[in-house]
């Protein structure tokens, strides 16, 4: 599991098994090579261009979720629960 989170934050990730990846410049990057470059499902709590994202990674529109991002949620396809 890889979790975006601030630097500060990665310690915390860490201790439970989640590999953190920095937020801004780059992510996309960042999180495929946490991944090794396959993403299979996608989880976002924050909006903000995160379902684009996902998308960009070639996770399919049915293993995105937003809990927040219902307009681009509804463009591609992805789940809002």
């Amino acid at each position: 599991m890889i979790g975006l989170a601030s630097e500060q934050n990665h310690a915390w990730l860490k201790d439970r098994g989640v590999i953190p990846v920095e937020y801004g410049q780059d992510v996309a990057e960042g999180i495929r090579q946490a991944s090794g470059g396959i993403v299979d499902a996608f989880i976002d709590t924050f909006g903000d261009g995160y379902v684009e994202l996902a998308v960009e990674l070639g996770v399919r529109p049915e293993r995105i979720n937003t809990i927040i991002d219902w307009q681009a949620a509804a463009r591609v396809g992805a789940r809002t629960r």
